[in-house]
């Protein structure tokens, strides 16, 4: 009877449909960065010796509220492991109404992160080292990423960066600012249920644009 049963099923097409339908959809917003556009949209942020390489990268078109309240797009370049958390996490970003200045590849001042924080852009992949300059920086993966640096900025001691961003470096929780990544907030609580680590957690310094997620082994 069961066989009969999925005789029919399959001649009229139904099981066909039934096995698309359990088949998760590619997102079109997740693309390859094919050889004739990796220039333009890595520029100097790869070189020779980078821990990964074009193929393992993904470029992720993301929706986000600017500091207009206009909902706009966006283009982060990540590592391929992660371009579905990305594209989550963006959506639910947006969805909480969370204000970000700017996102674009890190090669837009061609990976000059100096540059990049004072512009309060919002990128990704950056083949560089750590800011202390010891080995390469979790961007380097395109498993890391700084969210309106200037407004959350990497704090040491008496050094803040950028500069630019001293008065958002102390008394965070009473700033007036839109954008502004504090403990126990909203986007804080949707990168860390994806997994991801926050740099304002850290003890010794606070990287308060800064998350991370470490990439499992293959």
């Amino acid at each position: 009877m069961m066989k009969r049963i999925l005789g029919y099923m399959a001649a009229m097409g139904l099981l066909a449909g039934a096995a698309q339908a359990l088949e998760p959809k590619a997102d079109l917003r997740i693309q390859r960065i094919w050889p004739e556009k990796g220039e333009s949209l890595l520029n100097k942020t790869i070189s020779e010796g980078c821990p990964v390489g074009r193929k393992d990268l993904r470029v992720v078109t993301v929706r986000y509220l600017n500091d207009k309240g206009e909902v706009t797009e966006g283009t982060l370049i990540v590592h391929r492991a992660v371009a579905h958390d990305v594209l989550a996490i963006f959506d639910r970003l947006l969805e909480e109404k969370f204000t970000i200045h700017r996102v674009a590849p890190a090669s837009y001042y061609d990976g000059n992160d100096d540059r990049l924080m004072k512009m309060n852009i919002t990128s990704a992949f950056n083949c560089r080292r750590t800011t202390d300059g010891v080995g390469f920086s979790k961007h380097s993966w395109g498993a890391a990423i700084d969210l309106n640096p200037l407004w959350n900025p990497y704090v040491k001691g008496k050094k803040v960066l950028p500069p630019e961003g001293k008065k958002y470096a102390t008394k965070r929780h009473a700033i007036d600012q839109p954008g502004l990544v504090t403990p126990g907030s909203a986007v804080v609580r949707i990168f860390k249920e994806k997994g991801w680590t926050w740099g304002g957690d850290w003890r010794k310094l606070k990287d308060y644009q800064h998350f991370e997620k470490k990439l499992r082994p293959e």
